[in-house]
């Protein structure tokens, strides 16, 4: 599978829980502050929107502000399927921009970066599936 595809990961439940460490936070804000770059073209094809990106954008910034070095996990609380958009968003951004821009734009290699977004996957699909 794909490492891009939700498989059953994000199906079903009402809600579910994704925890980031700080390290892994970092990444993740670094890739989602190129979200309002993405051409049109790329996001034609992955069922999400320019709001989508902006509403995660938000999100993220809102959590850039908590105290990140006292804590060992930043937890999202989210329905699975938004858990998963939210991958796919991050997904979209490292095929768009290849991994020599990615190092560019972000600072971070892509099996920094892939190490992250595997990570985020089996976090997500660990947690329970009600908050």
């Amino acid at each position: 599978m794909n490492s891009s595809e939700p498989g059953d990961w994000g199906a079903g439940g009402a809600g579910g829980v994704l925890e980031l460490s700080p390290e892994r936070f970092g990444v993740v804000f670094q890739l989602a502050k190129e979200l309002p770059n993405m051409p049109d073209s790329a996001l034609a094809s992955e069922e999400w929107t320019r709001a989508d990106a902006n509403a995660f954008l938000d999100t993220l910034r809102s959590r850039r502000g908590d105290p990140l070095s006292m804590t060992s996990a930043i937890e999202f609380a989210a329905s699975p399927e938004e858990l998963v958009k939210w991958h796919r968003m991050l997904e979209t951004v490292c095929t768009a921009l290849g991994p020599e821009e990615l190092f560019l734009r972000s600072g971070y290699r892509a099996g920094e970066i892939r190490e992250t977004l595997d990570a985020w996957r089996q976090s997500v699909r660990a947690r329970p599936r009600s908050v």
